[in-house]
């Protein structure tokens, strides 16, 4: 069986990017034993930095797994593969917008009623 991964590029959406590997062995097709593939960031690094992709995205790649064999073909996964030593950055803090508009708005609006009313 042939073991997938599909590589997205978020800059050419038609522009996919494939990295598989044959799997024959008993055990790993069982489940027993595990596979690896080799993914270089490097190389989709430098197309992004030509322009020519956005495949890495804050440090991370998109992909989608398919397991092809005789007559089959699924869709086992998506996720992302993170770069190492990559860490995900801080959720933004709170926004002070709320506090602005809860102070800006009534005096706003009582200043234009007193305006309309003299007036």
């Amino acid at each position: 069986m042939t073991v997938r991964f599909t590589i997205f590029d978020w800059k050419w959406l038609s522009n996919l990017q494939y990295v598989s590997t044959y799997v024959s062995d008993a055990n790993q097709l069982a489940g027993i034993a595990e596979a690896s593939i080799d993914f270089d960031f490097s190389n989709y690094e430098r197309t992004d930095k030509k322009g020519d992709s956005l495949i890495v995205a804050g440090g991370r790649i998109y992909f989608e797994s398919e397991i092809m064999g005789a007559f089959t073909t699924t869709l086992t996964g998506k996720g992302f593969f993170d770069k190492l030593g990559y860490v995900e950055p801080p959720a933004p803090g709170k926004s002070k917008t709320g506090l602005i508009l809860a102070i800006t708005l009534p005096i706003g609006a009582v200043l234009l009623g007193s305006a309309y009313y003299l007036y």
